[in-house]
């Protein structure tokens, strides 16, 4: 997480220094520091969060829960999306605004912009994120899990599935096995 913020504001600075030696003018290389910082940022984030075995993302790929449509309602009803998708829009497009380019097109234009990067980043992570659901058949596991066994192998009541909890993508460290270890 630390690394891809610094990653962003070099990323931006080395955006913005040039832009404010040609441009002389502040407000441009502001507003392109924090637009390409920001969607840099954003992009090793993304990437540092699905980065890893690309064997277990090809196999994810093939199982039916993970068909595109059933990943494109998870990505809709996910807050995180929403939340990326207007907190984004609402620094990208402020950042052009305070650039001085106000002109309703542009803003329109930048924002549509982003919304389509932030539902390509999103639609990736809904492939590489932990799940307590069964991938085969969506059947909710949570109560058949042992925080303490991360070798843990899965049967899935519903469709007889087995899963070891590396192939839910769950281990210690997953916030949803902390909090159901809380409870």
């Amino acid at each position: 997480m630390i690394q891809s913020m610094f990653l962003g504001v070099f990323v931006g600075m080395n955006a913005a220094l040039p832009m404010y030696l040609w441009q002389s003018n502040a407000q441009v290389a502001v507003a392109c520091f924090i637009i390409v910082g920001y969607t840099a940022w954003l992009v090793a984030a993304t990437w540092a969060e699905i980065a890893g075995d690309f064997t277990s993302r090809h196999n994810l790929y093939a199982l039916p829960i993970n068909r595109p449509i059933k990943r494109f309602k998870r990505l809709l009803l996910d807050p995180g999306f929403w939340w990326s998708l207007m907190f984004g829009g609402a620094i990208i497009t402020g950042a052009v605004w305070y650039a001085e380019f106000r002109q309703t097109p542009i803003l329109v234009t930048t924002g549509a912009v982003w919304g389509l990067i932030a539902f390509m980043l999103n639609f990736g992570l809904t492939l590489a994120h932990p799940t307590t659901h069964c991938r085969r058949c969506g059947y909710q596991l949570i109560s058949h899990m042992d925080p303490e066994n991360p070798e843990q192998i899965l049967q899935c009541p519903e469709c007889g599935t087995a899963w070891m909890k590396n192939e839910l993508l769950l281990n210690r460290n997953t916030p949803v096995m902390q909090s159901h270890r809380a409870a």
